[in-house]
């Protein structure tokens, strides 16, 4: 039969994903570079990764890189993105230390507008990490946020579980973009089953905050004030906008 990946140029793997992995690529016919995820057909749910993939594309905001392909009928089947040739926020920082607190809340604002589009789509990301935060350099403006790396949810992983997942690591972003450390660990806290009200505090981010300036823990505050004693629904993402 005809493969699907006549069309496709590898360029190097980027990571672990469904199946085979995820690469840097580039679709020679569209002449464009994209983030590709590519299964085979007896290690996924094809139809489950094509509707999360579907949804995925309705989502328009710039932080989440385009679908460029869904590939649901040759072999192998694959999601391709459109590829972020960017820093990592994990990079910008080890090369030029913390960013300025008015940089991070930026920063952090992107992020969570971004993952609020997807929420709205029923998409999270569910490991967001420094390395998926890319920064793109922009004349006469701040850096522009890419979150990079999405995937179907692993199994065992809920939905519920993914938004928590989300939201804690945007507080331990801006703890790691203001202070250039890793944030502290987060306390353990019981699984989320599905349907279950979602609570996130950020005390533990103040309390490892112990070398931060007044400007830096003021942002830190305000973020575990949002959320303290808060049981997070759709809207938690639209509050803090707002709010900042």
């Amino acid at each position: 039969g005809i493969s699907s990946l006549s069309d496709v140029e590898f360029v190097e793997r980027l990571g672990v994903g469904l199946g085979s992995g995820r690469f840097k690529a580039r679709l020679t016919e569209a002449n464009a570079d994209v983030s590709l995820l590519l299964v085979e057909g007896e290690k996924y749910d094809k139809p489950g990764l094509i509707e999360w993939a579907r949804r995925l594309k309705r989502v328009d905001h710039p932080g989440v890189p385009g679908v460029v392909q869904i590939e649901d009928v040759l072999e192998p089947g694959f999601v391709a993105q459109r590829y972020i040739d960017a820093h990592g926020l994990n990079d910008r920082v080890e090369e030029r230390g913390p960013l300025t607190p008015v940089n991070a809340l930026a920063m952090g604002l992107q992020t969570a507008a971004a993952l609020r589009a997807t929420h709205r789509q029923d998409i999270p990301h569910g490991a967001v990490a420094t390395r998926s935060i890319r920064l793109e350099t922009r004349d006469g403006a701040m850096d522009a946020v890419r979150i990079v790396g999405w995937r179907p949810l692993g199994p065992g992983l809920t939905h519920e579980r993914g938004i928590s997942n989300d939201v804690r690591a945007l507080g331990e972003l801006i703890y790691f973009a203001l202070i250039g450390e890793q944030a502290p660990t987060a306390p353990e806290v019981d699984p989320i089953e599905p349907g279950a009200a979602i609570a996130i505090s950020f005390s533990y981010l103040i309390d490892g905050a112990l070398r931060a300036t007044a400007a830096q823990r003021a942002i830190l505050d305000a973020l575990a004030r949002e959320f303290r004693d808060h049981q997070l629904d759709i809207k938690y993402m639209v509050r803090l906008d707002r709010k900042s």
